[in-house]
């Protein structure tokens, strides 16, 4: 789903709005030099921070929006895309990172009011006052993100963190980070509940919106067995995974209390992934 003026398209070196209300879908942005961004046309209008006025932003947003500024010239995170209020529970989007891209949603929350001082702030104003676009000088004009970059600094994965059950502060989502490192949302509670003894123990940091994102658990995931084997899977996006041994299973907090037991020719038809193992 798209939001009005939440993402933008890489197409060569320009950036094209294309959103439904507020910046003209003509309106094209070039980046130009290192760190350096261009609205063609009409001339870009420069602004310092102190000159920009404030969006409302969820302290997540806040977070994210920091660090992209902190790292500037580390990374290619040139664009901050806000819409003005009214917005939307949550905005979705695309960010690029090194090597890979990922997408999130950060939910809105509170308000916020995200300000600070950075060198150059090309503002592109919305028409209308549905919404509004900001970029912001970012990584060196070698960065070619293949679609929409967005102020969010992406740490990649956290293979550390495997089996961990981890939310930020600011949101409701809870996720799990498999084996690899990548979180995956847990999509409701019925699903959490069928795979995970408590709610207690989950890890909550103002990062977990920064550790790279794969696809969420399905709706529905559950634990199962077939009936003559003991082996206990995962069974999620299209596969079952094979829970290597039980210090794996209590780690991960997982439950045999909802455990499915099939046919061994139905648990055998499942493809399988790689192992859980933490």
């Amino acid at each position: 789903m798209a939001y009005p003026a939440e993402r933008a398209v890489r197409n060569g070196a320009d950036l094209d709005f294309r959103n439904r209300g507020g910046l003209d879908r003509d309106d094209r942005y070039r980046r130009e030099g290192a760190g350096q961004v261009r609205r063609m046309p009409p001339a870009a209008e420069e602004f310092t921070a102190d000159d920009l006025t404030a969006r409302p932003m969820s302290s997540a947003a806040m977070t994210a929006a920091s660090n992209l500024i902190t790292a500037a010239g580390a990374g290619p995170y040139p664009l901050i895309v806000l819409p003005a209020p009214p917005v939307p529970r949550s905005v979705h989007f695309a960010c690029s990172g090194r090597p890979r891209l990922t997408e999130t949603t950060i939910d809105r929350s509170g308000g916020t009011m995200f300000t600070t001082r950075v060198a150059r702030i090309i503002a592109g104003v919305a028409v209308a006052s549905a919404a509004s676009a900001v970029m912001v000088a970012g990584g060196p004009a070698s960065a070619s993100p293949s679609t929409a970059t967005v102020a969010v600094r992406d740490l990649g994965a956290r293979p550390d963190l495997a089996c961990a059950r981890v939310k930020s502060p600011t949101q409701p989502q809870v996720y799990v980070i498999d084996p690899e490192g990548y979180r995956r949302w847990i999509p409701n509670p019925a699903t959490y509940e069928s795979l995970f003894r408590s709610w207690e123990g989950i890890v909550v940091s103002l990062e977990t919106n920064q550790i790279a994102e794969r696809a969420p658990l399905d709706d529905g995931a559950f634990l199962g067995k077939a009936e003559s084997q003991p082996h206990v899977y995962l069974v999620s996006n299209g596969m079952k995974r094979w829970i290597i041994n039980m210090g794996v299973f209590d780690k991960g907090w997982f439950t045999g209390a909802r455990m499915k037991t099939l046919p061994d020719a139905a648990m055998a038809a499942i493809p399988t992934g790689p192992y859980w193992s933490c």
